[in-house]
């Protein structure tokens, strides 16, 4: 299967989504808590068959509708995943929208102490 870039979810099969609360798993009926997955990296298959193998445990992985799950960058419109957007109390900002850092490249309202 070629998933570059694939972002899932994981249900049960009663339908609730794959959650983390700091270090702890559970499964929540709030689709807004779900975690989000990068289905290569974090290797989706292979947990899947482990849980299944392991735990009995048959769950399935479920790709993110992008549009629906994104947030939107408030200085170029362009949609981002929740985990991938800065706020900075102020509006969001993609990864474009903002330097290296992930402070807001605009220097509008900023104050500076600089000591030369």
């Amino acid at each position: 299967m070629n998933t570059p870039g694939l972002k899932v979810f994981i249900r049960n099969l009663v339908g609730e989504y794959l959650a983390r609360d700091g270090k702890q798993w559970s499964f929540t009926t709030d689709q807004a808590k779900t975690h989000i997955f990068d289905y290569e990296p974090d290797k989706v298959a292979d947990q899947l068959e482990s849980a299944r193998r392991d735990f009995g445990a048959t769950w399935v992985a479920a790709q993110v509708d992008e549009q629906v799950d994104a947030e939107t960058c408030d200085p170029c419109g362009r949609k981002i995943r929740p985990t991938d957007i800065l706020f900075d109390g102020a509006r969001y900002l993609c990864p474009d929208c903002r330097d290296p850092k992930g402070a807001p490249t605009s220097l509008a309202g900023g104050s500076w102490n600089l000591k030369i």
